[in-house]
């Protein structure tokens, strides 16, 4: 049997799933650290894009990238982790799998769920951080496509991590052939930028720019329920807020309001923000 990287972990538990693959929490006895470790399984050669974008990646508001490889389903023996092979029929699909740092103080999503008040220091200090990432991200020429709280993250010192390139792509200059292919429908709703759902429109990293619009919001603001989080996101989404929250934030509304702008051209770049 192929002797794998994987064969250096233990007490590996699942940590999150879904359709990018699995995430595991994975410790590593020879340098006594945590790591997470995503399966992928491999369609096609686009399987690899999270791997070169991560790898290319150093920044402190980055998750790090420490190693990837190739291979079978090496979790089949790993009877914590037998069900995470349970739609495979015959185990010899070929997985890609990415180690990356493990951010151990979980996600912004959970974050805000526990939010009882908003410390507006605080939230802008988190939102700072996420738009020092992005900026970086963008100077890399790439773009992340899927920002959202559920990919950011908080490591063991408490420091802001962006995460899960899988839908990370190249920026192109404008008129490139490339800039054609760009797939459209990728990200989550209601993050997506408008163009990001319109097949007759080409896009860039703006698309960045709208989300950390949206998260900036729920940064500054609290609600009541998943159901009014999700309703007034879709009115933001259009530059409709809560007139309590343009009350208090009068500075903030004005450059949210350009994050969240129609017109791509309209958005500030991250670096300027």
């Amino acid at each position: 049997v192929e002797q794998s990287p994987l064969r250096e972990f233990e007490n590996v538990t699942e940590l999150s799933s879904g359709g990018f693959g699995i995430v595991y929490k994975a410790w590593k006895p020879m340098d006594l650290n945590y790591y997470a470790v995503k399966k992928v399984k491999m369609y096609n050669e686009k399987c690899k894009s999270e791997v070169q974008a991560l790898a290319r990646l150093d920044h402190p508001n980055i998750v790090r990238y420490f190693n990837s490889w190739t291979g079978m389903d090496y979790f089949l023996d790993t009877s914590s982790l037998s069900s995470s092979s349970s739609s495979d029929t015959d185990g010899r699909n070929e997985y890609l799998y990415i180690q990356m740092e493990f951010c151990e103080n979980g996600d912004l999503r959970n974050w805000i769920r526990e939010m009882k008040e908003v410390d507006k220091k605080n939230s802008l200090d988190i939102f700072w951080q996420i738009v020092k990432g992005v900026a970086y991200i963008h100077s890399q020429k790439l773009i992340h496509r899927d920002l959202k709280p559920e990919n950011i993250f908080f490591s063991k010192d408490k420091k802001v991590k962006i995460g899960d390139f899988g839908l990370v792509t190249q920026i192109f200059s404008e008129g490139s052939t490339k800039a054609l292919l760009r797939t459209h429908g990728t990200g989550t709703y209601p993050y997506m930028a408008p163009e990001q759902q319109h097949k007759k429109t080409n896009y860039n990293s703006e698309v960045d720019i709208f989300a950390l619009g949206l998260i900036l919001v729920e940064l500054l603001c609290i609600f009541g329920t998943e159901h009014e989080r999700r309703d007034e996101l879709m009115k933001i989404r259009n530059c409709q807020f809560p007139k309590a929250f343009v009350a208090k934030y009068p500075c903030e509304i004005s450059t949210i309001r350009l994050m969240l702008s129609r017109d791509p051209k309209n958005r500030p770049a991250a670096i300027k923000l």
